[in-house]
């Protein structure tokens, strides 16, 4: 991925309130969905840009951290928000959820 800026991994947890007689609710978590990434950068060719779109295809790609964490991920959406003040820079916002077997 052309010039990272940001990458925000979140992990989703489903949590189901159990009633007890007499006491506190019982919390337990169910299991893991999968995480979800946000990953922000820039890149100053439009060629790059039409690949990073091109992710969103349906198919599992691996993704390997700057941690050196390896994930298989589906890309949901890619976004390019236009920034009008940097004319020679193009910004990218790419969603993905981990493919977990």
């Amino acid at each position: 991925l052309p010039h990272v800026q940001s990458v925000a991994v979140t992990e989703p947890s489903i949590i189901q309130d159990l009633p007890v007689m007499d006491a506190l609710p019982y919390r337990k978590q169910l299991g893991k969905r999968g995480r979800s990434l946000i990953i922000r950068g820039w890149t100053d060719s439009l060629s790059a840009l039409e690949t990073l779109r091109g992710y969103a295809d349906g198919e599992k790609h691996l993704l390997i951290l700057p941690t050196g964490d390896s994930m298989y991920v589906h890309v949901t959406d890619v976004r390019t928000p236009e920034n009008v003040e940097q004319y020679d820079r193009y910004d990218y916002e790419l969603d993905a959820l981990e493919v977990i077997d």
